[in-house]
């Protein structure tokens, strides 16, 4: 376990620009879709563990929102 997370520290290291880049998007005041978001991160990530992650914190975010604005339209998952 330890190795493996080694590994994926040194690959976020490795991508540590498109990452700050990726958080400025999330970060922004303009409002981006999750779904701009998404294709950014597949655009950018290559490592499929670490695209893994993003997309995973996406999905989250994006059903706790839509629980907040309209809880009958949550999407299965």
């Amino acid at each position: 376990m330890v190795y493996d997370a080694q590994r994926l520290i040194v690959k976020a290291e490795d991508n540590f620009w498109k990452l700050r880049a990726i958080d400025s998007f999330e970060s922004s005041a303009r409002a981006m879709s999750t779904e701009e978001l998404s294709k950014i991160i597949e655009t950018l990530i290559l490592e499929d563990d670490l695209k893994a992650i993003l997309l995973g914190c996406n999905k989250t975010d994006l059903i706790e929102k839509q629980a907040l604005v309209a809880p009958d339209k949550i999407p299965d998952q």
